[in-house]
């Protein structure tokens, strides 16, 4: 039913395993259709999807009653009038300040259904996550940017999950996926067991000459059990930002949620490219002074990651990663990068200390610095910022035809292999260069 110009996703009390469905009445959704589940939409596919529109500022096209649950939403164009230029979020699953899970919306899924903002205007968000069991699936998710703050594709902090972000095309300004940003108003609650799989995570070109300010591609503030794999993250420069395309980091962001945690976070077999910067772990943070700090981030997991194009319009050269704070139990194996030239990885300063870190089996590009820089590079700065720490069986391809520092550091672990380019400043770019033994770990 519709109501103050929403579509409202009702409390109709539908038993369990039983379902609501909203869908285009076209064949072509069908199991047998032309796009049958499992395959993205595009917007190729809008002359056969019903419109929804909002067109009442700051109300959502759709929106859910409270506790409403069990609502299948298949195949459908839900966009923006263009006379609407302020709109907060265009699906709002949860109203993002219940005080309880119990009057929370739960097992509602968007399905292959087209969501898009204007050029003109500020949209802040396509989906809005706040509540139990709720899904977007080989959607296709555009055009949110908002000059009056942060603007995701999809973006949730006051709901339990689990949540899954699934073969979706995502487009928006700010951080394209955000969980946290804004304290939980459920007490000790921390979005959990979300999945994050076979996406497009992109930012269009044309923000840049727009000066549309973009900040990073996926971010964590305070979830817990996430599984991002198979992913693409692309289009990342420095404007809000730094450019870094992963942003992890436990956040008490109004003052209010000192519990809240980034934890257990398992990041792999993921393509991140064309981004000024790789990836940040921050153990803790605050949106203002004075208030308590979270519980520091831990327990994440980098692997099987591969970095390309990085630094490309980055003036200080791209750093890969930098682990700041106390982040304990951070594991990054098995990721292969190039035209890193700032740095392999980077602690805070020299009393930062992020316990428990792993670093093995990787093949990456060591330009202007590797592991810390200058005579701290190398080991100095594992013993002194990383310990106790695991470090064997990387290769480093010095690429700098300034210095050798990466291949003279004799106290790098025996199974370290140092090659070296530096004569003529570049890795072979084919596919080869890839390419490891079947008996490499």
């Amino acid at each position: 039913s519709a109501s103050g110009g929403s579509f409202i996703l009702r409390d109709r009390h539908v038993p369990g395993g039983q379902w609501v469905i909203i869908r285009s009445s076209s064949p072509m959704f069908d199991q047998g259709g032309a796009v049958p589940p499992g395959t993205r939409v595009t917007s190729a596919q809008t002359a056969v999807m019903p419109q929804i529109q909002a067109f009442k500022q700051n109300a959502p096209a759709i929106r859910t009653e409270g506790h409403a649950r069990g609502y299948r939403l298949i195949g459908l164009d839900i966009g923006i009038d263009p006379s609407l230029q302020q709109l907060a979020n265009l699906v709002q699953l949860g109203n993002g300040d219940d005080s309880t899970v119990d009057t929370e919306p739960s097992d509602i899924v968007i399905d292959r259904s087209y969501l898009h903002g204007n050029d003109a205007g500020n949209y802040r968000r396509g989906v809005a996550l706040n509540g139990a069991n709720l899904a977007v699936i080989d959607s296709y998710i555009e055009n949110f940017h908002d000059a009056n703050g942060d603007s995701q594709a999809v973006g949730g902090w006051n709901g339990p999950g689990p949540f899954k972000i699934q073969n979706n095309f995502l487009e928006a300004a700010s951080e394209n996926i955000l969980f946290g940003g804004s304290d939980p108003s459920i007490p000790n609650l921390v979005p959990s067991d979300i999945e994050v799989s076979r996406n497009l995570s992109t930012k269009r070109l044309s923000w840049k000459a727009a000066r549309v300010p973009v900040k990073n591609a996926f971010e964590l503030k305070n979830a817990r059990r996430v599984l991002v794999e198979g992913n693409a993250f692309e289009n990342v420069w420095t404007s809000g930002q730094d450019g870094t395309a992963i942003l992890l980091k436990s956040t008490n962001q109004d003052g209010n949620c000192s519990w809240c945690v980034t934890e257990y976070v398992t990041f792999r077999d993921n393509i991140v490219r064309s981004a000024d910067n790789g990836v940040l772990v921050n153990a803790t943070e605050t949106g203002r002074k004075g208030v308590p700090q979270p519980i520091p981030a831990n327990h994440l997991r980098i692997d099987n990651v591969l970095f390309e194009n990085l630094g490309a319009g980055s003036s200080g050269g791209a750093k890969l990663f930098r682990i700041f704070g106390g982040v304990g139990d951070a594991s990054i194996t098995h990721v292969t990068s190039r035209s890193n030239a700032g740095g392999v990885l980077q602690p805070r300063d020299t009393s930062d200390v992020n316990p428990r870190f792993t670093f093995s089996y990787n093949i990456v590009e060591r330009a202007s610095y590797g592991i810390g820089a200058g005579a701290d590079e190398g080991t100095k700065t594992l013993a002194r910022n990383f310990t106790p720490y695991t470090f064997r069986q990387n290769v480093f391809v010095n690429t700098s035809a300034a210095t050798d520092q990466a291949a003279s550091d004799s106290a790098l672990d025996p199974g370290t292999l140092v090659l070296i380019v530096s004569a003529c400043g570049k890795w072979p770019r084919s596919a080869a260069s890839y390419s490891t033994s079947g008996a490499s770990p």
